[in-house]
């Protein structure tokens, strides 16, 4: 594909990738001296492949990840996401595909991997559409250094608009000059917490927006002397921030599949058999949904957090959640509780795919809907119930991902070898800390 124009003010053009750890990088070409964009676009920026195995904490190699300081993969734009960015002046950016250095795609890329999952569900006639709605807590630095929430109201507070009217009318403003279509805004449950709900698109769209919110939101609250934090669990007194994302099927021109055909107000069979693919699988997703120690603080009973490997019709305690219309058809859409804004999110759909297909091309029966709070249950009710809890430590969600054939097999020997990797290494390097060192640690990454 040709360079499309640039703006006339570009002085550098960001190749952007998120790396294993859902850490946002970038390469930048500095265009007043660039003679050949082209060129450099049709042989790609070189990239060590060690990028994709380094964890949240610092820049060393997770490992026995298979990757290391040998190798490198080229950096290819894809033209189609290129935006100015309208908070740093003369910056521009452009998602790239990575390659290996004989042209053939790299098993190491997310965007690819993600396309991969997309390409195999339309083999099978399906074609995936997601949404993500994020929370971020706003904060202040303090005199001492530490941090606080920049207000303390409550749930929809209108005074919570009011007081933070400025940057968030400046990060809306921002969102739309790149193209990000919003849908709605409210102020969320903690101290200084903010929601953003972004409409559905194609999967790889949406998560090249998801990029773009999570950039934009931090970015232009430093600019107001904030800390934005899409960081799951801030205070421990205080409710955690989750990023569900919405997923519908529709047909090759266009139909919502997910409302049956001949009962009202319920999901349709094939629907069915991939929220049971997506449940059958949930353990080893979590490794890359709700992928750090941090992330698990979050995922507890009776936070409408998705700790339970359940799914019900407006239960907000489910892991997946179908929310109803107030006009037919009814459902058009399902919801990945179990996930936050530290999970890659060309991971998290591709693997939420692949396992969704898997149930679909078994005809994986769906259990019954759970339409209570399973967090009030003893342990013994819930066995009689064949509620399972979801895994606890990070160590075990690796092992659930190392474990599964489907995941496994869809993400490919290297880009697992790598999570796997990964996970563990912050695992070890993470599990002891209190939520005052994770939060000193992790609540600017992210």
């Amino acid at each position: 594909m040709s360079v499309p124009s640039l703006d006339p003010s570009t002085k550098l053009l960001r190749f952007t990738w998120v790396c294993t750890a859902n850490v946002t990088r970038a390469k930048a070409v500095f265009i007043p001296n660039c003679k050949d964009l082209q060129k450099i676009a049709d042989t790609g920026i070189p990239l060590c492949t060690a990028v994709e195995a380094l964890p949240v904490m610092y820049d060393a190699t997770a490992p026995d990840s298979g990757v290391t300081a040998v190798g490198e993969v080229r950096m290819k734009p894809d033209w189609t996401t290129l935006t100015s960015i309208p908070y740093s002046k003369g910056h521009a950016r452009v998602m790239i595909n990575m390659y290996e250095e004989n042209g053939d795609p790299s098993g190491l890329c997310p965007r690819l991997f993600l396309k991969r999952m997309t390409d195999e569900a339309a083999k099978e006639g399906i074609y995936i559409k997601a949404g993500f709605e994020n929370e971020f807590i706003l904060l202040q630095r303090t005199t001492d250094g530490s941090v606080k929430p920049v207000d303390d109201t409550v749930y929809a507070s209108t005074l919570s608009m009011d007081i933070n009217c400025d940057v968030m009318t400046d990060i809306l403003d921002a969102l739309v000059k790149q193209g990000i279509d919003i849908e709605l805004y409210h102020p969320e449950a903690a101290n200084g917490q903010q929601e953003l709900s972004i409409r559905y698109s194609d999967v790889l769209t949406a998560a090249d927006q998801q990029v773009i919110v999570r950039e934009t939101v931090k970015a232009v609250a430093l600019k107001h002397n904030m800390i934005a934090t899409f960081l799951p669990k801030v205070f421990q007194d205080q409710a955690g921030s989750g990023t569900h994302i919405h997923l519908s099927l529709h047909t090759k021109d266009g139909k919502n599949i997910v409302p049956s055909e001949t009962k009202e107000d319920e999901i349709s069979e094939v629907t069915g058999h991939f929220i049971a693919g997506m449940l059958e699988h949930l353990s080893g997703l979590m490794a890359v949904s709700v992928p750090t120690t941090n992330s698990l603080r979050r995922i507890a009973p009776c936070f409408w957090s998705g700790a339970f490997k359940i799914w019900g019709y407006g239960n907000r305690e489910a892991a997946i959640r179908v929310p109803s219309n107030a006009c037919q058809p009814n459902p058009t859409h399902f919801e990945l509780k179990t996930s936050d804004a530290c999970g890659n999110p060309y991971f998290v759909l591709g693997a939420a795919i692949a396992a969704g297909m898997d149930g679909i091309k078994r005809n994986l029966p769906i259990p019954p809907p759970y339409q209570d709070d399973p967090g009030v249950l003893s342990e013994e009710e819930l066995k009689k119930n064949n509620i399972i809890p979801l895994p606890r430590t990070v160590d075990l969600t690796a092992k659930a991902l190392e474990e599964d054939k489907v995941l496994a097999d869809a993400f490919g020997p290297r880009l697992t070898r790598a999570i796997v990797a990964v996970r563990r290494f912050e695992y070890k390097a993470m599990k002891n800390m209190s939520l005052e060192e994770e939060r000193a640690l992790l609540l600017q990454r992210y």
